[in-house]
């Protein structure tokens, strides 16, 4: 049916859709004053029937059924971050209601498949980063003990203390870490 004016006040059934998505948000019976139109944000167009997931919105002239996803959680098939769907329409390109499992894994166009490569890479990359803030730790602690030793300055206590970390330095020096994540680190001294 489409919409006709009148020299009479007339009721008719009007579908109501959002002004900013143009969904379809109800319908209603809306009485027309004489030689006036319709009200805003509303049709006399009879929306079609929709199947869950999906809503009907109204384009101006006709309605068209849009898939609707939103609340939908997805993961980018590219970076494996999640989003959640906001507007209206086909899920984005490149992603996936499939969760991956890992940081590390990555999408091969079905399925989730652990990179190997690229965990092994993150643990030696961490392990470096490890061995170095130890050794930066095991320097400083050194260097202070030294200075007491120097300046004539020590405790018993202290000295005894620069030869454990001069060991754990010692040690900690030959820790491969390329080994990770099978690495056993030295003991810090007490």
């Amino acid at each position: 049916m489409m919409f006709r004016y009148s020299d009479k006040t007339q009721t008719i059934k009007v579908y109501d859709f959002s002004a900013i998505t143009g969904e379809l948000i109800g319908k209603s019976d809306a009485m027309i004053p004489p030689d006036t139109g319709l009200p805003a944000r509303c049709t006399d167009i009879v929306p079609p029937q929709t199947e869950k997931g999906f809503v009907a919105v109204f384009t101006g002239e006709a309605w068209d059924v849009v898939a609707d996803f939103r609340g939908k959680v997805v993961y980018s098939t590219l970076t494996g971050q999640q989003t959640t769907i906001t507007e209206l329409g086909a899920l984005p390109e490149n992603t996936t209601d499939i969760a991956p499992a890992t940081r590390f894994d990555r999408w091969d166009g079905a399925a989730w498949v652990k990179d190997d490569a690229a965990e092994r890479i993150q643990q030696v990359q961490e392990a470096e980063v490890q061995k170095k803030t130890l050794m930066q730790q095991a320097v400083l602690q050194i260097d202070t003990l030294q200075d007491a030793i120097d300046l004539d300055m020590a405790s018993e206590d202290e000295k005894a203390q620069i030869v454990g970390w001069k060991k754990y330095r010692v040690l900690l020096n030959r820790l491969d870490a390329n080994a990770a994540p099978d690495i056993t680190w030295p003991e810090i001294p007490a």
